[in-house]
């Protein structure tokens, strides 16, 4: 089992990842965090997911690697409706760069 400051420095790379927009680091962290959190802690930390991934989209709104993890934490979260949305928006991203 994890201790805090390993999940602590984790929680730190993720945050990294996502402001640096190293989606394949940010996928790496949020794995590991969700393998060895409990469910509380997911609870408790996936608004400053939500966040930080904000944040990350208002810098660059044609990211949909963003909006697939948003979209992806708003499903933990049981926010289906914002959950759907995101991965529309993803789709919609997706289906414009293979139509060009």
């Amino acid at each position: 089992m994890a201790n805090e400051r390993e999940i602590e420095g984790r929680k730190n790379d993720l945050f990294d990842a996502i402001c640096g927009n190293d989606w394949e680091r940010a996928s790496t962290e949020m794995r590991w965090l969700l393998e060895n959190l409990s469910a509380m802690q997911v609870i408790a930390f996936f608004p400053k997911v939500i966040t930080a991934l904000d944040n990350a989209i208002e810098c660059d709104r044609k990211s949909p690697i963003a909006f697939t993890m948003r979209g992806y934490v708003k499903r933990k979260l049981r926010d289906y409706q914002g959950s759907i949305a995101d991965f529309d928006k993803e789709w919609q991203f997706l289906l414009y760069a293979w139509s060009r």
